[in-house]
């Protein structure tokens, strides 16, 4: 159980059941898990890893992909798996990894006002940016916060499927810049998606670091019950909108909180778009 949810004596398993009902999270992908625990095993070799995500033949491609992309740039075109992992390093395996196995346990339905493809191009330059973000506000969390930025809605593509109606109207008014979608959300139900997200990794048991990273991504002060990088903060002010992306937000907020130059910012903010577009088409959408 994660230590914020023993703080304030929550079930995760209830509070999902209460929220979903009868839409039930699916399984985590196995070949996911064993391959995340594998990468926290400091003895674990390139080859036993490579090993596990050969069982997966579509991860095999996506993680070969990846490492012969822009992101990686190889001399020459990468072909064999082990050698792939030891030029990503664990801690990029690891994201990628987790990234896609979310991307494959999610509902993938347009439903309403909900565009699965906007969804996960939104979800994309969250990454990007807040990796980019936090090169300069904390690199030693660069790829946590690319993480968190990718996975910090993941729990939209459910909740939409399950309330059509509210989120119907919530989305509409959040893509128009109008209002916070979490203050809609609690608002409404007393919950929001970054909560219903933390609930829905430790069903998944994936890391606490990264739950609570997610759970804290719409404060702008961290508290003592979530840990999260400022870079993660910053970026959920992206939102899944072509018109209305509020790179404006972003840019004011980071020159207010954290002194970052509005120009730097914006050149960040681009090469991260483009980017973006580069990883949505290897998770597969």
């Amino acid at each position: 159980m994660f230590q914020f949810f023993v703080a304030k004596k929550t079930d995760p398993k209830a509070m999902l059941k209460k929220v979903l009902g009868d839409h039930d999270l699916p399984s985590f992908p196995d070949v996911v898990l064993k391959t995340l625990e594998k990468t926290r095993d400091p003895n674990a070799s390139s080859g036993a890893i490579a090993q596990i995500l050969a069982e997966d033949p579509g991860l095999t491609v996506r993680v070969l992909r990846t490492v012969n992309s822009a992101a990686f740039s190889p001399i020459k075109k990468i072909e064999n798996l082990t050698q792939a992992i030891s030029l990503m390093g664990m801690s990029s395996l690891e994201s990628l990894v987790l990234s896609m196995g979310v991307s494959k346990t999610l509902p993938n339905d347009a439903v309403g006002g909900f565009n699965p493809k906007l969804f996960w191009q939104g979800s994309a330059r969250r990454a990007y940016i807040a990796k980019a973000l936090s090169q300069h506000l904390h690199p030693q969390k660069n790829m946590e916060s690319f993480t968190a930025g990718l996975l910090q809605d993941m729990a939209l593509p459910f909740l939409v499927k399950r309330k059509r109606e509210a989120y119907d109207k919530f989305l509409k008014s959040w893509d128009n810049g109008e209002r916070s979608l979490h203050k809609m959300e609690k608002e409404t139900f007393g919950w929001d998606h970054a909560e219903v997200a933390t609930w829905m990794c430790w069903e998944w048991k994936l890391p606490e670091s990264l739950a609570s990273a997610i759970g804290g991504h719409n404060q702008p002060e961290e508290n003592g019950e979530h840990k999260r990088p400022a870079a993660v903060f910053l970026v959920s002010l992206i939102r899944n909108s072509m018109d209305n992306p509020g790179t404006d937000q972003l840019t004011q907020a980071a020159q207010e909180k954290y002194g970052l130059e509005p120009e730097m910012v914006k050149a960040l903010i681009e090469e991260s778009f483009e980017q973006a577009e580069e990883l949505v088409n290897i998770i597969g959408h």
